[in-house]
């Protein structure tokens, strides 16, 4: 056996090593990422229902909210017109009182608005 033979045998050996370590490692990598999956898909499956009652009773919530926000604005709205009637009825009643408080609540308007008029010019 010749040193060129010798250093061509050594190095096919070295070769051959390393092909096999990086097989190995690949091989280890791969086993490495299908757990790292198969982990993945555990905890999305336990997750799953988890996730569908949460958003049903996120859903739920919403419809509650919602239908309470329409039984208010009905509540408002009959109360509302409630109070229309019964302003013209007062009107209808005592026609005098209603002209002197609605021009009593003018002039309080009118002095509020010129006030805030006045200071807000003095403050420039």
């Amino acid at each position: 056996m010749t040193i060129a033979s010798t250093t061509s045998a050594l190095t096919d050996k070295v070769i051959q090593g390393t092909d096999n370590a990086i097989r190995a490692s690949r091989r280890a990598a791969d086993d490495t990422l299908d757990q790292v999956a198969d982990g993945v898909d555990s905890v999305r499956a336990q997750a799953a229902p988890h996730i569908d009652r949460l958003s049903g009773e996120a859903a739920d919530l919403a419809r509650r909210g919602m239908k309470n926000v329409r039984e208010r604005a009905d509540q408002l709205r009959t109360s509302g017109l409630r109070t229309w009637d019964d302003s013209l009825d007062y009107v209808k009643d005592e026609p005098v009182k209603a002209v002197l408080i609605a021009a009593a609540t003018g002039a309080l308007i009118v002095a509020i608005l010129s006030l805030l008029t006045r200071s807000g010019n003095a403050r420039r």
